[in-house]
């Protein structure tokens, strides 16, 4: 039984090692050249920046404008805990959901700076895709995020204090 699945491939194997070099050799440097696209123009786009990158600087910029939205997206109970001053909590789970009123508060706002645990946190990330999705675009990921704001003994807001 081995011996004849072994000779089906030997036999296909040959077969088509034939029908590839009986071409002839023009053939075969046709398969292998880069073939020319001068009727086809392709455009590059940039790449969709969901939202902007801050640091610490840009976040202290950010709070003396009372019209810009911060949004922690860490889960309530942590959010209860500790956080910036003036947040408002949407935990990443209850972005997908919001309202078409919400969605549009953020649209008018400024800036919208979302911010969670710190760098190894992807949650802000995340957010800002979704929001970016529903349209909003104003957006800012504070990476560093409760760790660092934390650390900088800043003003913090909840029952942790």
């Amino acid at each position: 039984m081995i011996n004849n699945i072994f000779t089906i491939i030997l036999i296909s194997f040959i077969i088509g090692c034939l029908a590839l070099f009986s071409r002839k050799p023009a053939d075969l440097m046709e398969l292998f050249r880069p073939h020319e696209m001068n009727d086809v123009k392709i455009k590059k786009l940039p790449p969709i920046r969901y939202y902007q990158k801050i640091q610490l600087p840009q976040v202290l910029k950010f709070r003396r404008n009372k019209k810009n939205i911060f949004i922690d997206v860490r889960e309530s109970r942590r959010f209860k805990y500790g956080r910036i001053p003036g947040a408002v909590n949407l935990p990443l789970n209850e972005i997908e959901n919001l309202s078409s009123v919400v969605i549009e508060k953020l649209k008018k706002s400024p800036n919208v700076i979302l911010y969670c645990f710190g760098e190894s946190c992807d949650l802000a990330e995340s957010a800002a895709v979704i929001l970016y999705r529903k349209g909003v675009r104003n957006l800012n990921v504070y990476f560093a995020g409760w760790s660092e704001w934390k650390s900088c003994a800043l003003p913090v807001e909840g029952n942790g204090k």
